[in-house]
């Protein structure tokens, strides 16, 4: 599964048209302050608050479809939950 593809069609649409149906998913979202190597990538000093947020997705045999992913969002303080 290529980038391009992911782009042009996401990730739950690739699975479907592959025979794929996913059918749950569990996903944590959590705060952290930013390590050197993340602020350094994400342009950010040192202990900016984070938000990072990790989501596997199960099919209906409760088979895990990929593996946890953890995303890293900056600028925690622009973000609100309802």
């Amino acid at each position: 599964m290529s980038n391009e593809m992911l782009e042009e069609h996401g990730f739950y649409e690739i699975l479907r048209a592959s025979g794929v149906f996913p059918d749950h998913a569990t996903q944590r979202i959590s705060a952290k302050n930013a390590s050197t190597v993340e602020a350094n990538f994400l342009n950010e000093p040192r202990g900016t608050a984070l938000l990072t947020m990790e989501r596997t997705t199960y099919d209906a045999a409760a088979r895990r479809l990929n593996s946890p992913n953890t995303s890293i969002e900056r600028r925690a303080t622009l973000w609100s939950l309802r």
